[in-house]
This record gives C-alpha cells, sequence and structure tokens, in this order.
C-alpha cells in the first residue's frame, strides 16, 4: 500500500508538472519584456499591482489620509475631482478587471506619428477587458470595428481620426496597440511562438535593470540613442540645425532608466543614466557638514566647477576681466561646495547659505576683493571676528546678499545674520545638523555619495510654511468664491500631518557603468521637484508672468 501511495504521489507530481509547463508555455513570457522587440524606444511596467496597493497602504502618504480630519478635509476636492474624470466609472471597470500587471512601450515616433503599446493582464475574464476595450472606443471619434485574425488569433480593429486601434486577447493578457504589425508580434510572443531578440535581451535594457531596483513597483526604460536620433530628425524637418558640440555631449549617454517603490512608510525611487567609461570622483568631503546646525531645514553638498560657466555661457566669448576672475576662482576654491538653509522659528523664510572649499586662501581673499570693487555700495563690518561684506545694492527689504571669507571655506547668503551665525558653527557646545535624530537616517546615503547629496527635513519645512499658510487657506474658503468647493472650514493641525513625515534624502554617485541617483522619503526628491515646479507654473500663469 504505501509503495502504491508513492508511486501515485510522483505521478502526480509528474503530470503536475507537465501541466503547469504545457499552461506556462501557452501562455508565453511572464515578463512584458519579452512580448517587445529588441529595439523598443520606451517601456513603462507595474510588474505586481495588487502588491503595490497593498504596499501603498503603509506609506506615510496614506497614513496621512486616513487621518480623520485629513479625509473630512479632503472630501470636497476629492469628489469633485473625481467626478471631473469619471472615477467611479474607472473604478468599477478595474474592480471588475481585477488587473495584476500592465505595461506601456512606444518602439518608434516621428513629428506626426508614434507606434505605441498597452498590456494588461488580468483574471476578471476576457468579458471584463472587451467591456473596458468598447468603453474606450466610444471615448474616441466614431469609427466602424473590424475583425481580424492572426495565428487564430481575434484582433479588432478601428481607425479613429488619425488614430488607429488594435486590440486582440492572448489567455490572461489583454492589448491594445496602434500598429498592426505591432500587434501581431505582441500575440506571436505572448503565445510562446515570437521568434528574434526581444527588448528582455537587448544588453542596453539590461545594464540599466542591473541598477535599478530589483523588487520595484515601476520601472521605466528609454533607449536614449534612440530618442535623441528621432528627436534629431523632427528638428531637421522643422528646418532647427544641431549644435555638433551640444549633440555630442548628448550621445554619451546610452540608455536612462527608473525605478519606483513603495518601501513600509517611505518612498523610494532610482534614476539611472547608462554611460560607460566614467571615472568615479573621490566620496564628498563632508566638510560643510560641520557649519550646518540644528536648524538647518535642507542641506545640500555636491561638487562645483568654475570652468564650467564658460560651458554655459555656449562658447560665447567673456569679457577680459571677467574671464580673468573666473580662472583665479578656480584656482583659489575647489570642487566641494555645500548649500544649507538655516530656518529658525523667528524667520518667515528659511535663509539660504551657500559654503565654497577654499583652496588658496590668499587667492581667495583677491577675489572677494575684486567682487567687492565691481559691486558699488559693498559695506565691510567685523562681527564675531569676521569680516562680512554685504551688498545693498543687491538686496531688498527682506534680503541682503553677504559674505564671508573663513580659513576653508567661503560663506554667501541671502542674510547677513544668517552668514554670521553659520560662520560661528560648529564650535564647541552648538547643536550640530550631524546629531540629530532625523539626519542620522541619512547619513549612509551620504557617506556613499560621490557627486552630490540632499536632505530636506521635510517635517521642519512642513511645520513653517502650513503654520503661516492654514489662516490664509481658512480665510480664504470663507471670502473667495467657489474656494469653499475645495477646502473646507477646517483645516488639519499641523501635528496631524507632521508626525508621519521624515527627511527626504536624495544622492547621486557616478560609477564606471554611468549615473545613478536614489531618492527616498514620504515622497521622493524628484516627486518634490515635480510639485514644486508645477507650483511655480500655477503661480506665475495666476500673476501673469508669463
Amino acid at each position: 500500500m504505501i509503495k502504491k501511495l508513492a508511486v501515485a504521489t510522483v505521478v502526480l507530481l509528474v503530470l503536475a508538472f507537465a501541466g503547469f509547463y504545457i499552461v506556462k508555455r501557452g501562455l508565453g513570457p511572464r515578463d512584458p519584456a519579452e512580448f517587445l522587440p529588441e529595439g523598443t524606444l520606451f517601456y513603462v511596467t507595474m510588474g505586481n499591482l495588487p502588491r503595490t496597493a497593498l504596499r501603498w497602504q503603509e506609506t506615510a502618504l496614506a497614513k496621512i489620509g486616513a487621518e480623520p480630519d485629513v479625509a473630512e478635509a479632503l472630501r470636497k476636492p476629492l469628489a469633485s475631482l473625481m467626478a471631473t474624470l469619471g472615477v467611479p466609472e474607472i473604478d468599477g471597470m478595474v474592480r471588475s478587471l481585477k488587473p495584476t500587471s500592465a505595461f506601456f512601450a512606444a518602439t518608434g515616433f516621428s513629428a506626426t506619428d508614434a507606434t505605441m503599446a498597452v498590456g494588461i493582464q488580468y483574471v476578471g475574464g476576457r468579458g471584463a477587458f472587451d467591456e473596458a476595450v468598447a468603453r474606450l472606443r466610444k471615448e474616441l471619434p466614431p469609427s466602424q470595428v473590424e475583425s481580424l485574425s492572426h495565428g487564430g488569433t481575434e484582433i479588432l480593429a478601428s481607425k479613429h481620426g488619425k488614430v488607429s486601434l488594435f486590440t486582440a486577447s492572448v489567455g490572461i493578457w489583454g492589448f491594445l496597440s496602434s500598429d498592426r504589425a505591432l500587434m501581431e508580434t505582441l500575440i506571436e510572443r505572448a503565445s510562446g511562438k515570437g521568434t528574434g531578440p526581444s527588448l528582455a535581451q537587448n544588453p542596453n535594457y539590461q545594464s540599466v535593470l542591473s541598477n535599478l531596483m530589483p523588487d520595484a513597483d515601476c520601472t521605466v526604460f528609454l533607449d536614449w540613442q534612440k530618442a535623441l536620433d528621432g528627436l534629431l530628425e523632427i528638428g531637421r524637418t522643422l528646418g532647427e540645425r544641431p549644435i555638433p558640440g551640444q549633440v555630442a555631449k548628448l550621445r554619451m549617454a546610452k540608455a536612462v532608466g527608473a525605478s519606483f517603490q513603495f518601501d513600509g512608510e517611505l518612498q523610494r525611487d532610482t534614476l539611472f543614466i547608462l554611460a560607460p567609461g566614467g571615472t568615479p570622483p573621490p566620496k564628498l568631503s563632508k566638510k560643510a557638514l560641520a557649519l550646518a546646525d540644528s536648524r538647518t531645514a535642507f542641506f545640500a553638498e555636491f561638487r562645483s566647477d568654475f570652468r564650467g560657466f564658460q560651458e554655459l555661457m555656449g562658447g560665447k566669448k567673456l569679457p577680459p576681466s571677467l574671464q580673468e576672475l573666473i580662472e583665479k576662482a578656480d584656482a583659489s576654491f575647489g570642487p566641494g561646495c555645500a548649500i544649507m538653509g538655516i530656518w529658525p522659528e523667528t524667520r518667515k523664510i528659511p535663509a539660504a547659505i551657500a559654503a565654497i572649499e577654499v583652496r588658496d586662501r590668499q587667492n581667495a581673499q583677491q577675489v572677494v576683493q575684486t567682487v567687492c570693487a565691481m559691486i558699488p555700495g559693498t559695506s565691510m563690518e567685523t562681527r564675531g571676528g569676521r569680516d562680512i561684506y554685504s551688498f545693498p545694492a543687491l538686496g531688498n527689504p527682506f534680503s541682503l546678499p553677504s559674505l564671508a571669507l573663513m580659513d576653508e571655506t567661503l560663506l554667501i547668503g541671502i542674510d547677513a545674520e544668517a552668514v554670521v551665525h553659520v560662520a560661528g558653527a560648529g564650535q564647541p557646545g552648538s547643536p550640530g545638523l550631524a546629531q540629530s535624530p532625523a539626519f542620522r537616517a541619512a547619513m549612509p546615503a551620504y557617506e556613499s555619495a560621490n557627486e552630490m547629496f540632499a536632505y530636506l527635513d521635510a517635517r521642519t519645512l512642513f511645520e513653517r510654511s502650513y503654520n503661516e499658510l492654514r489662516p490664509w487657506l481658512i480665510l480664504s474658503a470663507a471670502f473667495v468664491p467657489g474656494m469653499s468647493k475645495y477646502i473646507g472650514p477646517k483645516l488639519p493641525e499641523t501635528e496631524t500631518i507632521s508626525r508621519h513625515l521624515s527627511p527626504i534624502i536624495l544622492s547621486q554617485n557616478r560609477t564606471p557603468e554611468g549615473i545613478r541617483f536614489d531618492s527616498s522619503g514620504p515622497i521622493t526628491m524628484t516627486q518634490a521637484a515635480v510639485v514644486g515646479a508645477a507650483a511655480v507654473m500655477s503661480t506665475t500663469k495666476s500673476f501673469g508672468l508669463r
């Protein structure tokens, strides 16, 4: 009996393995990069949507949104936004489709057209996919739907103005494409019948992928060389003439990749530029950290190059006096540079300070004297044993640009008091930024960086900004017409949000393969930059500045 059970068990295992192999082979490759041609231009994939949804619930932003008073404050604006975007209907289709992964790809583009594809892996059944596709076609200009076939798989084709749409299903994959040939390639490879190299076998794709997070929620790849060729071709059709030197520098990069991941309360992203042949520089000196105290809201250290100013001018010839000053500055100051923002509670805005490494103090003193002579109205006073130079002609009621030359550092700031304060930092008993609990979590990234490091104290920045804006927002909701649709009469308390905020960190490293940027925080530095740029654009547009 035992022998029979053993034999039966082995047979069942063999059959199960064979069945799994047959089903897997019938469904084709699991990696969507294997569906696409080797020369794919742009590719974005989200490999595990259910896992991403679970990870999101643990993030700081999700926990902030779950706070009762935050949820109440967001109820009106979110309801208005969702109604405008048709979110309830979309949510219903997503729940029916039950997508598990998705990708978007572009295999080529021109001034008038682009070849693109979307793939969705789902477990909700083909009917749900067909319903979602039919809803999409209704949103486009009317068109007749034609039934085609490729290898026994039905393709539904329609043309909406200048846009062609081909859709098909293979196993648990649904595809949409703007090109029939690309759709046929997707069908063949998803069925396990495709031939020829795929994107997954592209050497540049493999190199980029090896430098990104392996367990990412979203991964992006761009064939930079192919994209650059396309842009140059579009420029030529528009009559533009590229600058050879700039094109040569752009061609140093072969490809670009990015990955994004929810990691507990943090969000993380990595950007990698594939540019082989570079020599990694030494680690950052970290000398400027001694000048930052516990009231520092942001801190960044990087490498500077005064000779790069000439390149920024596009090769234009500079006046002899300015050229001489740049050359002397390059000989006087080292590559180490830092920018920090001191934001005590008594200030409305942070005071920005730049700290530049001094290589030759005697020459640096001559550079300072030359600059002071060039700017009318320069004044000098000795404070705390330091000579502080101020430039009223460059100031306004809210700032007084000033500088101080120390033994190893040149300090330049928008506020004389802040320059004096930083010049006295690092003294015995002075609480430094390096000792603060918030900064300790950033030390591993700081110690490994060899080109740039940045730190934002998100909690301090939010508390200072929100405390100033909150009364104005409440008044706006009460008196500005239409604002009550977006802002409720009661806004969350500062601590409700700020207690969830940890520092935002960014590091940049040069490797033999290229340049890598890593960021983490309640939002990443990349996201903060995008939000900041959007806010600036919105403000300038509102005030008619552009």
